[in-house]
């Protein structure tokens, strides 16, 4: 099995309040994953450090990555997010190849 380069997104996103409903935490992250398969991309990791700090870690190709940027920072209204950052990293990951 080969490696392949791809670019890792590392993203935080710091949340303007605690969700406090089931429903809205449910939408967010049902909406972060839908829209990560929606664009191809692999999650490397998702956590949630408190209620108020989200970490994703998300592997694929460069434009789609952007895309996922974007996305995130026009994000629907009931994220009420206060920031995000976000920053790119060299990742190998492995691709089977034909023989």
């Amino acid at each position: 099995m080969e490696k392949q380069k791809k670019l890792q997104l590392n993203m935080i996103f710091k949340k303007r309040f605690p969700f406090e409903d089931l429903l809205r935490k449910f939408l967010y992250n049902i909406s972060i994953t839908n829209k990560l398969k929606s664009l191809g991309l692999e999650t490397a990791s998702f956590v949630n450090h408190t209620e108020l700090y989200l970490e994703l870690h998300v592997v694929g190709e460069k434009e789609k990555l952007w895309e996922m940027v974007n996305w995130a920072k026009n994000a629907p209204s009931y994220f009420k997010l206060h920031e995000i950052t976000f920053h790119f990293v060299e990742a190998e990951v492995p691709v089977d190849v034909p023989a």
